[in-house]
């Protein structure tokens, strides 16, 4: 259906109803590019043969792909949402903090070794991306 009327008394409103409409339109395009982008990324995170989890910024774990769950042992029902990472060991987790209190200020990490643990190993080290 038509979103503007423009009648042949007021052709002047057509140069702005025509921009509207363009405006509309390739937002919704961007809008749409963008989705199709973020469920391909997703696709290739979740069939991904490593282990990929994600944390916010307040450390709360916000997404867990299968990976994840075989080389760690958590499902990602039980970690998602959680404030606590299971991966990280006890004596660790202020180094942890500290690295996330840096990612948030804008610090990138190219690579980083970090201590972890996983369900049934006590502890190994991983070097990863920390974003």
């Amino acid at each position: 259906g038509a979103r503007d009327f423009v009648t042949k008394q007021r052709l002047s409103r057509l140069n702005a109803a025509v921009a509207r409409e363009l405006g509309s339109s390739q937002v919704a395009k961007a809008r749409r590019a963008a989705e199709q982008t973020a469920e391909r990324l997703a696709a290739i995170v979740a069939s991904s043969a490593d282990a990929i989890y994600a944390k916010s910024l307040d450390g709360e774990v916000i997404s867990w792909n299968a990976a994840a769950a075989r080389v760690f042992g958590y499902t990602a029902s039980e970690v998602v949402g959680a404030k606590v990472d299971p991966t990280i060991p006890v004596d660790h987790r202020a180094r942890h903090a500290a690295f996330c209190a840096r990612v948030a200020a804008g610090e990138v990490f190219p690579a980083y070794e970090a201590v972890v643990c996983a369900r049934t190993v006590r502890r190994s080290t991983s070097r990863s991306q920390f974003r």
